[in-house]
């Protein structure tokens, strides 16, 4: 279920492999990113240790409610892979709050790293990677699920937000 594929993997025109496309791929490019950010720009700090330390909890509370999630998914057998068909429709535990909490759970552990780093200017990556994971991945699972258990779906997205 978990086993890595080359699908994820997009071939470029000279049929080269390209960077994974991935929901964790375009976090950890975000992480990177506003890294790069506190390097290079010149931007107010908030070096505060208060701010710091609730950074770190953030990042730790999105890493516990991302294993939450895939115990979820490991307990009814289903695929936790996006673009994969789904077997069940996950409607509990950490589902039962947000309809994409490890998409949630990444968000909030970039802005806890934000946080950590007290830069100012790398909150500017939290809007693009939830657009990204928003677009690219939600609501394209969404489609699959409404075409996959239909009416069951559309009530589980009339009772649950899809972030919050």
């Amino acid at each position: 279920m978990l086993d890595f594929k080359l699908s994820h993997f997009r071939a470029n025109s000279n049929g080269m492999k390209r960077l994974p496309d991935l929901p964790p791929f375009w976090t950890l490019c975000a992480w990177v990113l506003s890294l790069v950010i506190s390097w290079v720009i010149p931007n107010p700090s908030w070096d505060s240790l208060g701010l710091r330390w609730l950074g770190l909890l953030w990042i730790i509370l999105a890493f516990v409610s991302v294993a939450w999630s895939a115990l979820v998914f490991f307990r009814y057998n289903t695929t936790i892979e996006p673009g994969q068909k789904p077997y069940k429709l996950i409607t509990n535990g950490p589902f039962q709050f947000s309809r994409n909490p490890i998409y949630l759970s990444m968000v909030v552990a970039t802005a806890g790293w934000v946080l950590w780093l007290g830069a100012a200017f790398g909150l500017a990556v939290i809007p693009v990677l939830w657009f990204i994971l928003d677009r690219r991945f939600a609501a394209l699972e969404e489609a699959v699920l409404r075409e996959t258990f239909g009416e069951e779906a559309e009530a589980f997205f009339t009772r649950t937000r899809r972030w919050l």
